[in-house]
């Protein structure tokens, strides 16, 4: 067993392909040949690797499996190329060179600013660093608008930029062209459409022909690991999917999701917001047949009989398998696992219950939590945390600003250096303490606001039937509830689970 363990930590986005300087052989090259001239003995040498991911924030497989060992002590140093690989985000680099790599007693090295924390006694090391951070940063938010003005007048000019296509075509040469194999299962799929055929009766006869799933045929062609049991079994959404994709008939649909701020995650677009070339490329489904589908698709639900109203729609699955249960239609409903309607070797096949013993289990979860939420006691100074909250923001707010102007002022030449670091280094200074009083008014806001809140909205709800489970109860507690053998149930909340803190 090694005494001192050395992590290197390798990270090359998209853009950074084109400099060979920063490919992942050379950064292998350059941090094993340093880590084995340290000569520590007794040491061992482990590599982590984010090869397409951008140095904007820490959401990386390789980062995330490198910071969970460095939090259980198992990490030693930490060794990166330059300060980029290891992150472009100024706040949050410095946060973990200066607040969480001291705590574990890891040491930092970068060799291209021949940083070490060691030599600096953990900080960052002065002047040079905190300018190389800001270089960083500046370069990242002016690296994300030129892609985004490249790749949109791509958009424009009608190549296919996206990386990967839907169902039924392959990408060669940045056009798509027919997936043949697939292309054929989405002509059978509006064949059957066009016959009548509903969701379920599609989904059978896919079943029936052993076609495989559009998740699995793209895993078999990566030969990559496939489930065991979702082979052939087709969900109704993505046959609907299929049913209305535009894309189908020649037309390429594209910024269907925007990002807003650098490092954040995408949102959906409004669809008159979104992009569409018609005649795009060439087209599985003919577009008449392409409209008469959209016009059945209305036709497609299936007619339930009228019966007593049903509490627990669209949250009850199975445990093993995770598909939604079916419901029987008999006087005394039982819920089961939709596998058995295909193949009964399924391993959840005999998983059946009653509807009223879950109904019975559920509210009796429900009442522990009501009876725990009512015993809290009542916070009373959410104004007076709203007040310091708002104080606080507008403080950073304005100090923030003042970086920015003296950064500004910096660029400009009406700044020495070490009159910008020692002035931002000041400012920093001040938020740091405001931040962290915002982050724990922030937790005792959050905290006092959702007892109150739930407080009020249960009193409301259960004012008239206190002792009925309603749709209304169910739709306020519960997300999702999960069926075992035995009778045994998992319920997933919507609020925290009371009844892990008494």
């Amino acid at each position: 067993m090694s005494d001192y363990t050395i992590a290197l930590y390798i990270r090359l986005s998209v853009n950074d392909k084109r400099v060979e300087s920063n490919s992942i052989e050379h950064q292998r090259l350059l941090l094993t040949k340093y880590a084995e001239n340290m000569e520590i003995q007794n040491s061992e040498i482990l590599e982590f690797v984010d090869n397409g991911y951008s140095g904007t924030n820490f959401e990386r497989p390789a980062m995330q499996e490198l910071l969970e060992l460095v939090r259980a002590y198992q990490i030693n140093c930490i060794i990166v190329k330059d300060f980029s690989r290891f992150g472009r985000n100024l706040i949050q680099t410095g946060y973990f060179l200066e607040q969480v790599f001291p705590l574990y007693h890891v040491r930092f090295i970068s060799i291209n600013e021949n940083y070490d924390s060691d030599k600096t006694k953990n900080s960052t090391g002065g002047i040079p660093v905190t300018i190389q951070f800001l270089k960083n940063e500046y370069y990242s938010r002016d690296l994300s608008q030129k892609s985004k003005s490249a790749k949109y007048s791509k958009m424009q000019k009608g190549e296919y930029i996206q990386k990967n296509c839907c169902y039924g075509y392959k990408k060669e040469d940045n056009t798509l062209k027919i997936d043949e194999p697939a292309a054929n299962t989405v002509k059978l799929i509006f064949q059957l459409a066009l016959q009548g055929y509903n969701y379920t009766q599609i989904i059978k006869e896919l079943y029936n022909r052993k076609i495989v799933t559009p998740e699995r045929y793209k895993k078999e062609k990566r030969r990559q690991k496939i489930a065991l049991y979702s082979h052939y079994i087709w969900s109704a959404t993505t046959i609907k999917n299929i049913l209305s994709n535009e894309q189908y008939i020649g037309t390429y649909v594209m910024r269907k999701t925007v990002i807003k701020e650098l490092g954040e995650k995408s949102t959906k677009r409004e669809e008159k917001d979104w992009i569409k070339i018609p005649n795009h490329h060439e087209a599985i489904i003919e577009k008449e047949v392409f409209k008469q589908i959209q016009k059945q698709l209305f036709h497609f639900k299936i007619k339930d009989t009228k019966q007593r109203e049903y509490f627990l729609k669209g949250k009850i699955y199975c445990g093993y398998c995770s598909h939604a249960m079916q419901r029987s239609r008999h006087k005394y409903p039982i819920l089961f696992c939709r596998h058995s309607e295909v193949d009964t070797s399924f391993p959840c096949y005999h998983l059946k219950i009653e509807e009223k013993e879950v109904e019975e289990i559920v509210f009796q979860m429900i009442l522990k939590q009501i009876e725990i939420i009512k015993d809290t006691k009542q916070i009373n100074n959410i104004d007076i945390q709203t007040t310091q909250k708002l104080e606080l923001q507008k403080q950073i707010s304005l100090h923030h600003k003042k970086k920015k102007i003296l950064y500004e002022q910096y660029i400009e030449g009406k700044l020495t250096e070490e009159q910008f670091i020692n002035t931002n280094f000041e400012f920093t200074k001040e938020i740091e303490p405001m931040q962290n009083k915002l982050k724990e008014i922030d937790f005792q806001l959050q905290h006092s606001q959702n007892r109150n809140t739930l407080k009020n909205q249960i009193e409301e709800i259960t004012k008239n039937v206190p002792f009925l489970l309603t749709k209304e109860l169910v739709d306020f507690f519960i997300d999702t509830i999960y069926v075992f053998q035995d009778n045994r149930i998992e319920v997933k909340w919507k609020i925290e689970d009371f009844l892990q803190k008494k």
